[in-house]
């Protein structure tokens, strides 16, 4: 919305809030982000984001889904992870990342890797333009299990040393610090894009630690028997 005073464009913060990325499917634009984020959006929240341009653009659900009416949150049945239909093909304007570059869950990584993550805590970065904030952080754990009373059994994380400030759920997190476009779509300077941030955890000792929802958990749903009839019956008419 516009500030009445001086013109110049003030986001609607809310103590609800994260962030997301944009990813291609099928040649379809997808918003991903934390489930626990997403389940919280009303119709009138809104999307930030930056065009390959450099343009700063914005919609809300509304709108999404008057382009879009079948348009609808999908939420993998176990993890911390959720899709929803952007309406836009990805040779749109729009800077997503490539589903070349996620990480081949068949594959471990080293423990104490360096790995960065990119998001908005505490709605940092958020303004007349976005401009993420970069956090770096190392691999404490490869794909590991949780024995926690809220946390299903049958899920597997990846844990990292560091905390993550408010802001940064649902935030994509990459092997490299150098993540490069070509064109919209992230495809080159060596990043592979592990998971996305999902919670912190703490104990009385005041030691956190992060989990990361594993990338295989977002192709899960693109697989799934749910997202395909949708996929079938709409995007493909």
């Amino acid at each position: 919305m516009k500030d009445p005073d001086n013109g110049v464009y003030q986001p609607k913060l809310d103590a609800i809030g994260g962030t997301g990325f944009l990813t291609s499917h099928n040649g379809k634009i997808y918003l991903v982000t934390a489930a626990h984020v997403a389940s919280k959006l009303s119709k009138n929240a809104e999307v930030l984001w930056n065009t390959a341009s450099g343009e700063l653009k914005k919609f809300t659900f509304e709108f999404i889904h008057e382009k879009l009416p079948a348009a609808k949150w999908f939420f993998h049945p176990l993890a911390d992870i959720a899709i929803h239909p952007f309406g836009f093909s990805e040779k749109s304007d729009h800077v997503l990342i490539s589903e070349k570059v996620y990480w081949d869950s068949k594959k471990e990584i080293s423990l104490g890797r360096e790995v960065y993550i990119l998001g908005y805590p505490m709605f940092l970065g958020v303004g007349d333009i976005l401009s993420p904030i970069a956090k770096e952080a190392k691999v404490a754990s490869w794909v590991t299990s949780i024995d926690r009373p809220n946390i299903n059994k049958e899920l597997v994380f990846i844990l990292l040393d560091e905390d993550l400030a408010s802001g940064y759920s649902g935030s994509p997190v990459f092997t490299s610090p150098n993540p490069r476009f070509k064109g919209n779509a992230l495809v080159a300077g060596g990043a592979k894009l592990l998971g996305i941030q999902s919670m912190t955890m703490s104990d009385q000792t005041g030691g956190k630690i992060s989990l990361l929802v594993p990338i295989k958990y977002l192709q899960e749903i693109f697989e799934s028997n749910l997202f395909k009839e949708f996929e079938n019956k709409i995007i493909k008419k």
